[in-house]
C-alpha cells in the first residue's frame, strides 16, 4: 500500500486480519459493509468466500472486472442486487 499521510486519507475502517463469523458478519453488514472486508480484499485481485447464503467472490483487478461486467458477463451469475446496479456502462450486459 501507499504511505499516505493521515491528514490526506479519508476516514475508513481498518481492514480485518480474518473474516468474521456468520452472526458478527450479518451485524457488520447491516451497519457498514466495508467493515467486513479483510486485508485480503485490499491485497488480492480476487477474494472468494463462502457464506451461509452462498458463495461470494469480490473482484478487485481492473482487467477481471472488465471481463466479468463487460466482456464475458453472461458466464457469471449475478444476484438480484447485482442485476439492479448492473447498468454501470452502456457496454454492460
Amino acid at each position: 500500500m501507499l504511505d499516505i499521510p493521515a491528514e490526506l486519507r479519508p476516514p475508513a475502517p481498518a481492514p480485518r486480519a480474518q473474516a468474521l463469523g456468520p452472526i458478527a458478519l450479518l451485524r457488520v453488514l447491516a451497519r457498514n459493509p466495508l467493515e467486513a472486508w479483510t486485508e485480503a480484499h485490499f491485497e488480492q485481485p480476487v477474494v472468494a468466500s463462502g457464506l451461509s447464503i452462498g458463495r461470494v467472490v469480490v473482484v478487485n483487478d481492473p482487467a477481471a472486472i472488465r471481463r466479468v461486467l463487460l466482456e464475458n458477463c453472461d458466464n457469471y451469475e449475478k444476484d438480484w442486487l447485482q442485476r439492479r446496479v448492473q447498468p454501470v456502462s452502456p457496454e454492460a450486459c
